[in-house]
């Protein structure tokens, strides 16, 4: 009790449709990385290396489903950051660096899939643990550990050294993905 009132209840009955109760119990409504972390399957360092791996790739390719968001329609004057070629560099610079490292470790597959492309890993669709399934969540851990280093190497370089995006850019004028 608090200040003499009683503590509100938190409801666990699911008010959604028959439908969306369905995909909930079936765990169709969540993502596989955020169903691994919640599973604690990774740790929440590899959880955000995945988000910025999916991040850099929207930047770069366009999202990897179909939206009805057209990025080209910037609505008048507005201005981003988005917009600045040297900024776009360097972030195309970090994206490669973070899938030379997948590539190097075999891992690429798996993190791909699980991070890019929301497929479930065999280690979330089968309840069972097979050694193929754990082959995979450990090859998924290793690659998410990878990019995670990658990525707190690549700010800690920027940080130190006071790198600018424009600078950064001209590093690798060349960058064709």
């Amino acid at each position: 009790m608090k200040r003499g009132r009683p503590k509100t209840k938190l409801y666990e009955k699911d008010f959604g449709t028959p439908e969306l109760q369905a995909k909930r119990n079936n765990q169709q409504t969540s993502e596989a990385l955020d169903l691994c972390l919640e599973k604690r399957l990774i740790s929440s360092e590899q959880h955000s290396a995945g988000i910025r791996l999916r991040w850099l790739y929207t930047l770069i390719f366009g999202p990897p489903v179909i939206s009805g968001y057209d990025p080209s329609d910037l609505g008048g004057k507005f201005q981003s950051k988005y917009n600045d070629d040297n900024w776009l560099k360097s972030k195309k610079v970090e994206y490669i660096e973070a899938i030379e490292g997948l590539k190097s470790s075999l891992t690429i597959n798996i993190v791909m899939n699980t991070c890019i492309f929301n497929q479930y890993p065999k280690f979330l669709i089968n309840n069972s643990i097979q050694i193929d399934a754990y082959k995979d969540l450990s090859k998924l851990q290793l690659g998410l550990d990878i990019i995670d280093s990658v990525f707190k190497t690549y700010y800690k370089l920027k940080i130190k050294h006071r790198i600018s995006h424009k600078s950064i850019a001209k590093l690798d004028t060349s960058i064709e993905i």
